[in-house]
C-alpha cells in the first residue's frame, strides 16, 4: 500500500495539510496547573512551520 505523506487527511473533526504529525510532548514544563507556559506554546508554533 502507498500512502502520500504529502496529501491532505481528515482526522477526527480536523484537516491536516499533510500526514506528518509531531506529538505534544512539553517536556515537563507545565504550570501548575497543568496548562503549559507561552514559551512553549511558541515552540510548537515554530516546529509547525518548519522554523
Amino acid at each position: 500500500m502507498h500512502l502520500d505523506l504529502f496529501a491532505p487527511i481528515n482526522l477526527g473533526g480536523l484537516t491536516l495539510a499533510n500526514r506528518m504529525v509531531m506529538a505534544p510532548m512539553t517536556r515537563n514544563r507545565a504550570d501548575t496547573d497543568g496548562c503549559v507556559p507561552p514559551l512553549m506554546v511558541e515552540h510548537y508554533r515554530q516546529r509547525a512551520t518548519g522554523a
